[in-house]
């Protein structure tokens, strides 16, 4: 019996010497068991950060038009637009951040030179039936172009009227409570009164210019403003609408 013990111990002994090995050869190398190999795996990187400000931007123009319609349980009015332009102007961000965890203060942009514009061609979708009206979601094309001349081409894709930096029904350990569920808002003390409307969207895009391998992936939140009516609903669905807002992700730099 203590025998049949002594070669069970020292096979559990076997087996945590084997998974602690399997676990430190994973923690040097992260690399899953089944990842690809050869030419299929993707280049290694460098992640910078990206972080600008957009003080200056528009969406305008386009075919669309609104109609009526029912589920048959539910009756709606919405507004559907295609071939909009939307331009956005990226300023780098002068912000610090990480300088509590370690000490040594980091940048928020690590890529100032990759400041620039977007443009897009868009579709978009808009919610114009109350209560909650206005939101919506858009996609399509689009290109940022850096001021050194740079070129990245991709997709940007993302939501209208929404918020989701809201308060949760689950435990977290980081309080979210900024934003409620429909992020719009009737501004009535400006001449004329204006809508805000929260826009959240995504960019992705390789560099089209030079095939360097680069990459771009950011984030934008940030608000559209248009002109409200007198009965406080948009005054024109279609009219021109300004942007500001936030630009962060990372631009993705082939090691050489």
């Amino acid at each position: 019996m203590l025998a049949r013990k002594y070669l069970c111990a020292l096979a559990a002994c076997a087996s945590a010497i084997a998974i602690g090995a399997v676990a430190t050869t994973l923690a040097a190398n992260p690399v899953a068991p089944n990842a690809p190999t050869g030419e299929s795996v993707k280049p290694a990187y460098c992640l910078m950060a990206f972080s600008k400000d957009i003080c200056d931007g528009y969406l305008m123009d386009g075919f669309g038009y609104s109609y009526t319609c029912s589920t048959g349980t539910t009756d709606c009015a919405s507004l559907h637009v295609e071939g909009a332009t939307l331009k956005l102007s990226l300023k780098s961000n002068s912000e610090l951040c990480d300088c509590s965890t370690f000490g040594d203060c980091g940048r928020c942009d690590e890529s100032p030179k990759l400041d620039g514009t977007l443009v897009g061609l868009v579709n978009y979708d808009l919610r114009l039936n109350r209560p909650c009206p206005y939101r919506g979601c858009l996609d399509g094309d689009a290109s940022f172009t850096t001021v050194s001349g740079a070129v990245f081409r991709g997709t940007i894709t993302g939501t209208l009227g929404v918020g989701t930096h809201r308060k949760i029904a689950c435990h977290t350990l980081h309080q979210r409570d900024c934003e409620t569920c429909l992020d719009t808002e009737l501004i009535a003390d400006t001449d004329p009164a204006t809508w805000r409307i929260g826009t959240e969207l995504v960019f992705k895009g390789i560099r089209a210019d030079i095939d360097t391998g680069e990459e771009l992936c950011f984030s934008l939140s940030g608000d559209f403003f248009t002109p409200a009516a007198d009965d406080g609903s948009i005054a024109d669905p279609m009219t021109y609408r300004t942007f500001t807002g936030a630009a962060d992700g990372v631009h993705l730099d082939p090691c050489s």
